[in-house]
């Protein structure tokens, strides 16, 4: 009667256990495995007798498999419970991400009689952290200025890392918004990649060219009943190197200008999921702001020299003109002196460019005067003209004459 009651009880543990929304497990006190319940039957797609067979290590990552088995042989040791975080193969060959937790049960001795142990699907929050910490690494790199090619491999890379199968690239749009030109595709064959360059913004060159001349979205699902882009035989170029699927997403500019295309390769057929949409979403966003970044620098840097080329003509120009020419800021500190200016007084160019050179021009009995006048009329911001006795190189009355420069409408 016993006996009964002890087999009943422990049926019915058994099927409180096997109805559990987790994995659990048993073992004996040397590790043994002593029981699996239905979701690990279920998840695994091992049956009791296979996994009697085969154990539980087939079902771990190969990557990930010693270090389970370092924390399993840590943890008997020891005797404390413990956790280990892993991938585990479902049935259909996925492998996700787990939270392995074990407890020792223990007699009223204190000897270890059987290990308990749980295994919590914690796939999507892994994903998600995983994806956080790659966005901010990425957005560092941006901040801190790494190349532009940089920051799009390693992007490329991650995604991979993160989307187990797949190849990444991105292609740009030239300056002339007529062309692809490579940006990144750290995983794809060198022919693969050079046979997408050059080729022409439309929507019959290929799913990247057609995803930028369209501004939208452009998805193959299967190339090997794809029809589209014939005419350039973009889909057996694609098929020959291994690929059957292809995303293809514009980046976009703040403004809605479309600066390049980020694809995703498969080598088999593939419908993005909502996941997959949104990993897309985030990371060609973050595409967006490279580029942005990238030829934002390049307009500046381009801006700068042309500067330095206009300044440098209209140096040329005013070094040429015979009158004596000074440039001061606003506070009435000289920046410029033309080759009139320095021959006239025989100083160098870092003489002149000093807050007092004018005193040394200027007759002291009128120099208190001449100041004040100097910055009444700075202050204004009008064009003014000042006379006074100057004595260098000999004692003259000299005009001035002073003409503001507007950097804008409403600043000097």
């Amino acid at each position: 009667m016993l006996s009964r009651d002890f087999q009943k009880s422990e049926d019915n543990l058994r099927q409180v256990i096997d109805t559990i929304p987790t994995l659990v497990w048993c073992t004996g006190p040397d590790g043994s495995t002593e029981f699996l319940n239905k979701r690990w039957h279920d998840y695994t797609g091992f049956s009791p007798g296979e996994s009697r067979v085969r154990g539980w290590q087939p079902t771990v990552h190969p990557e990930d498999l010693p270090r389970v088995v370092a924390k399993g042989q840590e943890l008997l040791a020891s005797g404390q419970p413990g956790e280990v975080v892993a991938r585990i193969r479902r049935h259909d060959g996925v492998f996700r991400w787990f939270l392995m937790r074990v407890e020792p049960l223990r007699d009223e001795t204190g000897k270890i009689v059987r290990w308990y142990g749980t295994q919590t699907d914690i796939e999507d929050h892994k994903r998600k952290e995983d994806l956080a910490t790659g966005e901010k690494l990425l957005l560092e790199m941006v901040t801190s200025g790494h190349s532009m090619p940089g920051i799009l491999d390693a992007l490329c890379q991650f995604v991979e890392s993160a989307t187990s199968g797949c190849y990444c690239s991105v292609v740009l749009v030239d300056p002339t918004g007529t062309r692809l030109e490579h940006g990144a595709a750290p995983s794809l064959p060198a022919r693969f990649i050079t046979s997408i360059v050059g080729r022409p913004v439309n929507a019959e060159s290929g799913p990247c060219a057609m995803a930028a001349y369209l501004n939208e979205q452009v998805i193959a699902a299967d190339l090997t009943t794809e029809t589209r882009w014939a005419e350039y035989e973009w889909c057996p170029m694609a098929l020959e190197h291994g690929m059957r699927a292809c995303w293809s997403t514009p980046i976009r500019s703040a403004a809605g200008e479309v600066l390049g295309a980020f694809a995703i390769y498969y080598a088999e057929p593939r419908t993005p999921t909502r996941r997959d949409q949104a990993l897309i979403d985030q990371f060609t966003h973050i595409a967006s702001i490279t580029v942005e970044r990238e030829r934002a620098q390049s307009a500046l840097t381009h801006a700068l020299s042309k500067l330095r080329q206009d300044e440098s003509e209209l140096r040329r120009i005013t070094d040429a003109i015979p009158q004596t020419i000074v440039v001061v800021d606003t506070s009435g500190v000289p920046i410029y002196a033309n080759r009139a200016m320095l021959d006239y007084s025989g100083l160098s160019a870092e003489d002149v460019l000093t807050s007092g050179f004018r005193e040394r021009f200027s007759h002291p009995d009128g120099l208190e005067k001449l100041k004040e006048q100097r910055a009444a009329g700075l202050s204004r911001g009008l064009p003014f003209e000042l006379e006074h006795r100057a004595e260098w190189p000999l004692v003259t009355i000299s005009r001035s004459s002073f003409s503001p420069v507007a950097k804008s409408s409403l600043r000097l």
